[in-house]
């Protein structure tokens, strides 16, 4: 078996044992096992990685799944090329370290072996959805990771909370999924295969007419907006919150949400065909800028420690998507990787005081935790100023290639979104700057009864916090490297380094910190007077109107049960009842035995009949005259 296989083959395994048989294993071994696979999934994603740089990309054949009339390509086939083996180490890596944290952040919970199950089987859908060479085996994927995050989004079931949190999130992306089958049939009737390296060829989408390109790229960026929580379905990610931390930093650092921007980079060659690719790719990149921008805004009004780091995701995202937008494809994959380790690094830090706190996440109510946490204080410094985009670490050089790739002197769109990218850096290092200061700086609002954290949650911390802060000092080159390893796609001209642009966007950085820390150092929770938070809160809003039109649509289906519904099943059925009785009662009259009603039946017809005939002649001898 191709070493690729195994990538996918052991989260499945491992979340199987952990389903069927972790009463007998217990706690620690089931936490054992599942990390241990997603381990070995990690060493064959590196394997797979090196074999691509040096035989270049293959396709490992697996098996025919399906054989449709017309359509080539559906199998079961994994695709290693430099994008997939790059995405397949960012997420089982990640992953791993994260599985490692969940052992003693879940070791109270007596769900475990559920939970564990679940975590593998998020890490096995995602690496089906990278590693799939055709569209139709990566709706798989997609439909996979959707399940899961809906199973680990809800893993605490008596909480209602919870539980309507994972049946939002599982909604909204059942939108992306039915928009991903669209795509699917209009690329698979128009051209006939499904298989990228086949539809994405340049004879085949000539073949594709522009309203089809149109269309189907449509489609898929309604798939990658659902997934990666884009503006306006961005609404389950804040609430996709309420499941246990090591899952929000599973979804936020290294599986689904980055799933939409994967499928972007995947599909660029659609996107930058003909006319109607090239709309599409300012429609993406114009998104891309907004939703980077609300949601930052969204965030400097938020108090839960996790639902700013989860609007601080949507941002980032919107950063990649923006880069995406203006062919800066490879600068997109390069934040996606690095944003993958600072904010597992800030998740799994805010797991590990919200652990402290004994489950508090409001940070007006922390403060004073650096002196008795000093190692966690340092990791969540290094992913808050890597977030900040402050050089020389990791999260700087990857946000700054999403800068360069978008600026083009003399276009002022351009230039525009370059702007709303720089301010939107200003706002990201404050309420970054502003969750560290509060937690960990501005004087103790707690009762400092402090549960702290074993080494089972401490030395993943400080493999992510090395990885940022050694990937950074290397930046300067991982820019290139990675750029040309992850796709082969031309990138935008861009500038040398360290610029004017460059310097503005970290003088940017800086003043976001500066103000964050000159504020709140005293303990003042927010900047932001109380009649402004509704207007930072807009996004939000949009979750407002959509409860309000569920209500309104549950109100009529509440008015069809109790006034339609009773027609049509117990009048109705009535109804048929009396029509069925008098028809049989009249049939059973024609079939009584009387000789005398027969004869009548028979005189009757015959003369019907009679006329019948005698009128057709009538007409014919009138014709003829």
């Amino acid at each position: 078996m191709n070493t690729i296989w195994l990538v996918l083959a052991l989260p499945l395994l491992g979340s199987l044992l952990c389903a069927t048989h972790y009463r007998a294993l217990g706690k620690v071994a089931t936490g054992m096992v599942a990390s241990l696979a997603i381990l070995g999934a990690f060493a064959a994603a590196v394997d797979t990685w090196f074999r691509v740089q040096a035989e270049g990309e293959y396709t490992a054949h697996l098996a025919t799944w399906l054989q449709i009339p017309g359509v080539a390509g559906v199998d079961v086939a994994a695709l290693a090329d430099p994008l997939s083996a790059t995405m397949l180490c960012t997420v089982t890596g990640v992953a791993f370290l994260i599985h490692c944290f969940s052992m003693g952040y879940m070791s109270d919970e007596e769900d475990y072996g559920r939970f564990f199950a679940s975590l593998n089987l998020f890490v096995a859908t995602m690496v089906l959805l990278v590693m799939a060479n055709n569209l139709a085996l990566l709706l798989v994927g997609w439909g996979g990771v959707g399940y899961a995050s809906y199973s680990l989004i809800g893993f605490y079931r008596q909480k209602p909370s919870a539980v309507s949190a994972a049946r939002k999130a599982f909604l909204i992306n059942v939108v992306g999924d039915v928009a991903l089958m669209f795509a699917i049939f209009l690329i698979g009737s128009r051209v006939g295969t499904l298989e990228f390296s086949e539809f994405l060829s340049a004879s085949n989408l000539d073949r594709m007419s522009g309203e089809t390109v149109l269309a189907a790229g449509v489609c898929l960026m309604i798939a990658a907006y659902a997934k990666s929580a884009q503006l306006p379905l961005h609404t389950w990610l804040p609430d996709a919150m309420e499941g246990p931390t090591p899952v929000s930093a599973l979804i936020h650092a290294a599986t689904m949400v980055t799933a939409g921007v994967y499928l972007m980079v995947r599909c660029a060659p659609l996107f930058g065909h003909g006319p109607e690719g090239a709309d599409l790719m300012v429609i993406m990149a114009r998104l891309g800028a907004i939703t980077a921008l609300v949601a930052a805004l969204c965030a400097v009004a938020q108090n839960d420690l996790k639902r700013i780091l989860a609007y601080s995701t949507m941002s980032q995202l919107g950063y990649m998507f923006m880069a995406a937008g203006v062919g800066a494809y490879g600068a997109a994959i390069f934040h996606l990787v690095s944003h993958a380790f600072f904010k597992a690094l800030l998740f799994l830090t805010a797991g590990v005081v919200i652990h402290a706190l004994h489950g508090e996440q409001d940070i007006r109510k922390m403060g004073g935790l650096g002196k008795k946490m000093p190692g966690v204080q340092l990791a969540f410094l290094v992913g808050a100023l890597a977030l900040a985009g402050i050089p020389p670490l990791v999260g700087f050089w990857s946000k700054e290639a999403i800068l360069l790739g978008t600026f083009q002197a003399g276009n002022t769109e351009r230039q525009l979104l370059w702007a709303v990218g720089v301010f939107t850096a200003l706002l990201t290092a404050y309420y970054t700057g502003r969750a560290y200061v509060l937690t960990f700086w501005a004087p103790s609002h707690h009762d400092g009864k402090l549960h702290l954290p074993g080494s089972s949650m401490t030395w993943p911390l400080a493999v992510l916090s090395m990885a940022t802060v050694v990937a950074g000092l290397a930046g300067h080159e991982l820019v290139s490297e990675v750029q040309s390893l992850a796709t082969q796609l031309p990138a935008p001209e861009t500038h040398e380094t360290f610029g004017p642009l460059q310097i503005t966007a970290i003088l940017a950085g800086l003043a976001g910190l500066g103000v964050a820390y000159s504020y709140h150092k005293g303990g003042r929770p927010s900047l932001v007077p109380d009649s402004a938070v509704p207007v930072l809160l807009g996004c939000e809003s949009i979750d407002s109107l959509s409860k309000g039109a569920a209500a309104s649509f549950r109100s009529f289906a509440d008015m069809v049960a109790v006034k339609v519904d009773p027609i049509i099943s117990q009048q109705a059925p009535s109804l048929i009842q009396r029509s069925m009785h008098s028809t049989s009662v009249l049939l059973c009259q024609l079939q009584g035995g009387s000789l005398r009603l027969y004869a009548v039946a028979v005189l009757a017809s015959s003369t019907l009949l009679a006329l019948f005939v005698y009128g057709l002649f009538s007409l014919s001898i009138g014709a003829g005259q």
